[in-house]
């Protein structure tokens, strides 16, 4: 048990989806407007930009931070304006 405390870990269930978005960034097109996809909505992820040819990369910002911060845009520019083709997701915890 962490830090010596009898502490008592919640139900993973109590997490699911409403505190963490994930926004798919594929290309110039969604560079400024990403797509916000969902946990087990497969019919939304198909008809979005994800691209099953191209390698997936998700990139998880800070603590005390969001997707939005200069950081994590910075990356996201990095691939996107470099003509990287890849499905960026960016996971935004701080939902």
């Amino acid at each position: 048990h962490p830090g010596g405390h009898d502490e008592q870990v919640e139900s993973v269930e109590k997490f699911k989806g409403d505190l963490v978005r994930f926004y798919l960034y594929t290309d110039i097109t969604t560079r400024l407007r990403p797509e916000e996809i969902f946990i087990e909505d497969y019919k939304g992820l198909v008809a979005s930009k994800f691209n099953k040819a191209f390698p997936t990369k998700f990139f998880i910002h800070g603590f005390g931070h969001s997707f939005n911060c200069s950081f994590p845009q910075d990356i996201k520019d990095v691939y996107i304006l470099n003509g990287f083709r890849v499905n960026l997701i960016m996971v935004d915890w701080g939902a």
